[in-house]
């Protein structure tokens, strides 16, 4: 234990000891999963259809966040989500994490 000097209360000195803290930060995981409503998907794909748009699924390899953009007729992506700014944001803040909270061990 450390021994901390010189908390001061008007003319009084207390001493206080401090036992070292060790914080342990993990980033936590939700999976939630859901089973697919065959009416909704299939109400979403003649929708698309109807505007020749097609859905494509993928999993960004470094924040491992799914990604779903909309294709349209020509193979083009027309949106994506989420967009390559926030995954790019989502990185570079998995990178950063502890850096501002000092840990000992």
């Amino acid at each position: 234990m450390q021994t901390i000097q010189a908390v001061s209360v008007g003319d009084t000195r207390l001493a206080a000891e401090v036992p070292k803290v060790a914080i342990k930060a993990q980033p936590a995981e939700i999976r939630i999963e859901t089973k697919p409503d065959p009416i909704e998907l299939a109400k979403l794909e003649k929708t698309l259809a109807q505007h020749n748009i097609s859905l494509k699924f993928s999993k960004d390899e470094t924040t491992n966040n799914i990604v779903v953009q909309m294709i349209d007729k020509d193979g083009e992506a027309i949106r994506q989500f989420p967009t390559e700014v926030s995954l790019s944001l989502a990185a570079t803040f998995q990178k950063m994490q502890g850096v501002f909270l000092s840990v000992d061990k």
